[in-house]
Parts: C-alpha cells; structure tokens; sequence
C-alpha cells in the first residue's frame, strides 16, 4: 500500500472547516522556521490526499499576501 493510500481514508469525511483549520495549521507550521524534512514529507502527503487541501493552503497563502 502506498502511503497516500492509507491517508485517503482519513482525509473522507472533512468538512471545508476542517480543510481550513488543517491548511491554517500548515500554513503557520511553514512559517514558524520550525519545519521538517519530516513536516514537510507530511504536508505533502496531505496535499496529495485532496485538491481542496492545496486550494485551501494557496488561499491562507494569498490573504497573508494581501
């Protein structure tokens, strides 16, 4: 089993505010200077898992921007 496929059924049931606090979550990870090979292997995993988890990422990103 590739590990995405054991991160799919994990990631079913999400609600957007569930996709938002996770992305939230990544988004300050990435930016705290404290973040991992490892971290950064996981966050990948998750964008993978589902189009809307990057979705969510590039808008915290983009109202950071504004």
């Amino acid at each position: 089993m590739k590990p995405l496929e054991r991160l799919e059924p994990l990631f079913a049931d999400e609600t957007e505010e569930d996709i938002d606090h996770r992305a939230a979550y990544w988004f300050s990870r990435r930016r705290s200077g404290h973040f991992s090979a490892a971290c950064r292997a996981e966050l990948e995993d998750w964008l993978r898992a589902d189009p809307r988890h990057r979705e969510a990422l590039e808008g915290m990103e983009r109202l950071w921007r504004e």
